[in-house]
């Protein structure tokens, strides 16, 4: 038996495997979308606050975070799945991508799970809102919710 090498790619490979290695992709609310109006609180910190709750303010806790991306694995490993036969191809453009395409679907998918609702339901809807779902008053907080890919370190 006879092993003949046509093509090298393995310079591409790595090359692409160390931009999966090099990125995180993250979630959440980032510093730069946390600011409400000046003397409230941030975006950042109201959405810890209702996925947590605070025993100390009568506030529930409303997790939407985790389960929004739960509700996003079998995308996300789709996406991922996607992302690792362009590694294996050496595309590091295809690769970036998957990254990008897999933190959208967190992101959209947490927005969807404060779209849906969040138990338990409110006892008195705010003077002067008509909303009567937890976390969505002005959006502000479902629009903060994005992502980032972003290298490590």
């Amino acid at each position: 038996m006879k092993l003949t090498l046509v093509k090298n790619n393995s310079a591409k490979l790595m090359a692409a495997l160390k931009e999966v290695l090099k990125n995180d992709v993250l979630v959440g609310v980032p510093q730069d979308k946390a600011r409400r109006r000046e003397g409230e609180v941030t975006n950042a910190e109201l959405a810890y606050i209702h996925n947590n709750g605070s025993p100390a303010r009568n506030i529930p806790a409303r997790p939407f975070m985790e389960p929004g991306i739960k509700n996003a694995a079998q995308r996300i490993n789709v996406l991922m799945q996607q992302t690792a036969r362009a590694v294996l191809s050496g595309d590091k453009a295809k690769v970036r991508q998957g990254l990008e395409s897999v933190g959208l679907a967190a992101q959209n998918s947490i927005r969807s799970k404060i779209n849906e609702g969040i138990p338990p339901p409110l006892k008195h809807p705010r003077r002067g809102k008509s909303r009567s779902k937890p976390l969505i008053d002005t959006g502000q907080l479902r629009n903060s919710i994005t992502y980032v890919v972003r290298r490590k370190g």
